[in-house]
């Protein structure tokens, strides 16, 4: 039981998208066509919650509640430096909102109708302890009594 306590008060890291959009990979070290209009995106401004962080040769990825691999950083390589890693580049970065900017967040994941940005908002709030049929409206809420 202490355990099961445990498990159920663990805090996930947030993060945000502060790139113009973070591409979404099912499979960590493939590489997706960022031109394929299939590729799923998150949108500058979104949030998620992480569930697992590791390091790959091109930069740090982490995997969001969905299952999703979302790269946090790239390395960019520098031709005057021989190839060599000059800087990292982010896309998204941990951050800890405000209770406000959550709801907005969730508001606006819901406007989107996309069932990917609506889940993990959705976590993201109710770790945040609101109750997102309090905070979506009413013609926005199928989402909800489906998924």
């Amino acid at each position: 039981m202490k355990l099961l306590r445990q498990l159920a008060s663990q805090v996930l890291p947030v993060y945000q998208v502060v790139a113009r959009e973070a591409i979404l990979q099912d499979v960590l070290g493939y590489q997706v066509n960022s031109e394929s209009k299939w590729a799923e995106r998150l949108p500058n401004g979104a949030y998620i919650l992480a569930r697992e962080k590791v390091r790959n040769a091109d930069g740090w990825w982490v995997r969001i509640w969905t299952g999703q691999w979302l790269q946090v950083s790239c390395v960019i390589l520098g031709e005057e430096l021989g190839g060599m890693p000059v800087r990292a580049k982010s896309m998204v970065e941990q951050c800890d909102p405000s209770t406000e900017d959550v709801r907005h967040w969730l508001q606006e994941a819901a406007r989107t109708r996309r069932s990917l940005l609506l889940d993990n908002a959705i976590m993201v709030a109710r770790q945040y302890g609101l109750d997102p049929e309090d905070h979506i409206p009413q013609g926005l809420r199928s989402h909800l009594q489906t998924g």
